[in-house]
């Protein structure tokens, strides 16, 4: 009963909430829809450090993720996938915390709220996987679609470290 108490926005907050989640989710398939060459951060870093003082600063490290081969010998490629990868995490994250935020205006329930908002990133992610494979240079991944659940998974974690962080303060304040 008390996280019904304390999760539940006004009527005000709940409309701002819904909107900012429709934004967030519109704002997030413009990105997807736009070409990598309108994306590609390397020619900023290429302007921004000399890539031996960038390759200076990485570490040595060389994976593969999905089809690619990601490489320190390969400076600006290697910041931009991680610039990019970090993206996601931030861009899923903050859906997440909006998902969630809007799960609890109409389920209430901790956990139920939890789930659907992971469901619907993970509907969210599939379909903007998807949509970015139809744009030009761009392709869809499974690994991906991995990484924006962990990074909703980390926005619904902080949307309850709030909740939390809220409900100690409003005990602090009751108590005295």
């Amino acid at each position: 009963m008390k996280d019904r108490e304390l999760t539940a926005p006004n009527k005000k907050n709940g409309i701002i909430a819904y909107l900012l989640l429709i934004l967030w989710v519109l704002l997030l398939f413009h990105f997807s829809n736009q070409p990598f060459q309108q994306q590609d951060v390397e020619p900023l870093l290429q302007r921004v450090i000399a890539e031996e003082q960038l390759m200076a600063l990485l570490p040595k490290v060389e994976f593969h993720y999905g089809n690619s081969f990601v490489t320190y010998t390969k400076p600006y490629r290697f910041t931009q996938f991680f610039i990019r990868k970090g993206a996601h995490l931030f861009v899923y994250g903050i859906l997440g915390y909006l998902l969630v935020q809007v799960a609890t205006l109409l389920i209430l329930k901790k956990t139920k709220a939890i789930l659907a908002a992971l469901y619907i990133a993970g509907v969210v992610a599939y379909f903007d996987e998807y949509n970015q494979g139809l744009s030009p240079n761009r392709t869809g991944s499974v690994y991906d679609v991995g990484l924006d659940l962990i990074g909703a998974s980390l926005g619904i974690s902080l949307f309850w470290v709030v909740i939390w962080l809220a409900n100690m303060r409003k005990s602090k304040e009751l108590a005295k």
